[in-house]
């Protein structure tokens, strides 16, 4: 792994805390984690198949959980547009591929580690 000018966890941090500290556990904190680097790794890519890869992605999540009310769906689809916009505006030259990011609560602090890749 090559390591960026700038720190990814720090980017992706400065992009979506707001959304990833909406978690009410860990676990979920997890989960909204992973959805942010959904949506930086769709934000690197061209305008024309972002939204193809947000139906796909979007696809996944209700096959996967398929109590999920369509109304949760609505609202997940909803914020991932908004984290792929503000990624966009916040660093549209950054191209990294997130292959993995993991976060850490310990003695009240949390802790985002990101293994990425530079994009072609």
């Amino acid at each position: 792994m090559t390591q960026p000018e700038r720190d990814i966890a720090e980017m992706v941090v400065e992009f979506a805390a707001e959304f990833i500290v909406l978690g009410e556990s860990v676990e979920e904190q997890e989960n909204r984690l992973a959805a942010a680097c959904s949506a930086w790794n769709i934000a690197c890519e061209t305008a024309e198949i972002r939204p193809m890869l947000l139906d796909a992605w979007i696809k996944a999540i209700e096959e996967s959980d398929t109590e999920q009310p369509q109304e949760y769906l609505a609202d997940l689809r909803t914020d991932m547009e908004a984290l792929i916009h503000l990624k966009l505006e916040l660093f549209p030259d950054a191209r990294y591929d997130i292959r993995h990011a993991s976060l850490t609560a310990l003695d009240g602090k949390t802790r985002i580690e990101i293994d990425a890749d530079p994009m072609d």
